[in-house]
């Protein structure tokens, strides 16, 4: 009966601090509005929102938000906290995504918290086509064995995925990561959080690739995000980077693709 109660609840039970992330909060309660006027889901993050470690990001502004919801994903895109790599067009190319979510009901209840692997997000419309273009060519296979071949890119691939779960923890609020890392099935449910969520914040690398796999190649799209946010850190993305040159694609963008983006 508790729990059930609970689930009604458009906050946390005591014990579960809840500090919301809001890109127009200042300490009030006004909830940003998408430009399909549905309210956003809630990252739930410190605020001020802390810096990662030797990674730069900015928060988003109205107009990117207007971008990435309208131009690039079709949606409200709640989770956006920040934008990490812009195009030569100023647009944003790649997102930074909260870890944990409220997901909200249409009586802007808070219905379920969401845990997600996710990290950086590549948003950039003309890069997700042509990046998808040279998966379906058969790169993703041909960067797998590549990596199986090269001991120093499968040691650089195996400590990039190991690294992501200390950066979700960093944009989860501090009494959220020891409570979710020492909590049992009931507490979590509680909050009506999947008894899953510590293992999917700090057991999996990017992709939700599980550290036990970490030498698994998996969707190029993430590894381009991640090497435009972090750099050297993940060697797959230069492989990614060669690819699209091959293929006359230029990564900060083209002379037209900034159509795609006009408002």
């Amino acid at each position: 009966m508790l729990q059930a109660i609970q689930r009604r609840l458009s906050r946390p039970p005591p014990g579960w601090s809840c500090v919301r992330y809001k890109t127009s909060w200042r300490g009030g309660d006004e909830q940003h509005q998408s430009p399909h006027n549905v309210p956003h889901n809630r990252p739930i993050a410190p605020f001020p929102l802390p810096k990662l470690p030797n990674i730069e990001w900015e928060e988003p502004s109205e107009q990117d938000r207007r971008i990435v919801e309208m131009k690039h994903l079709g949606h409200p895109c709640g989770q956006m906290i920040g934008v990490g790599s812009r195009c030569r067009w100023n647009h944003p190319q790649v997102l930074v995504f909260a870890p944990l979510t409220e997901v909200m009901d249409s009586d802007k209840k808070v219905k379920q918290i969401r845990a997600d692997h996710g990290l950086f997000r590549l948003s950039c419309p003309m890069l997700q086509r042509e990046v998808k273009k040279i998966e379906r060519a058969g790169s993703l296979q041909k960067a797998q064995e590549r990596m199986e071949n090269d001991e120093k890119m499968k040691a650089q691939l195996e400590a990039a995925h190991h690294s992501v779960p200390a950066l979700r923890s960093h944009l989860i609020p501090q009494d959220w990561v020891e409570k979710l890392k020492s909590a049992n099935p009931e507490d979590l449910e509680a909050v009506n959080l999947t008894p899953k969520a510590p293992m999917i914040l700090f057991e999996t690398g990017l992709i939700g690739v599980s550290l036990n796999k970490a030498a698994e190649v998996k969707c190029f799209h993430a590894h381009l995000a991640d090497y435009l946010m972090r750099g050297k850190v993940n060697p797959i993305g230069p492989l990614v980077i060669e690819h699209l040159a091959d293929q006359g694609v230029d990564v900060k963008g083209t002379d037209e693709c900034w159509k795609e983006c006009q408002m």
